[in-house]
């Protein structure tokens, strides 16, 4: 059980950690507007969050279903 503890708790710092990075990508391009500027920077950081949740959600997360399971006896 501590498995997966650990595995929920690591996944959870993860994504607060990536919708930071978006939130603060999507705040520099509304600035980056304002200012009448290209918001190249805040694209990239919003793009190369967005993927590595997605990547997150497709590699770790069966690891976590499969701990679940380990858990739970299914």
């Amino acid at each position: 059980m501590s498995d997966l503890l650990v595995g929920a708790l690591y996944t959870a710092v993860v994504h607060a950690l990536l919708l930071t990075g978006v939130l603060l990508g999507v705040s520099s391009i509304r600035a980056r507007r304002r200012e009448g500027r290209p918001a190249v920077a805040g694209w990239i950081g919003v793009v190369l969050n967005v993927l590595v949740v997605v990547y997150w959600e497709l590699l770790v997360s069966p690891w976590l279903v499969e701990l679940w399971n380990r858990a739970t006896g299914s």
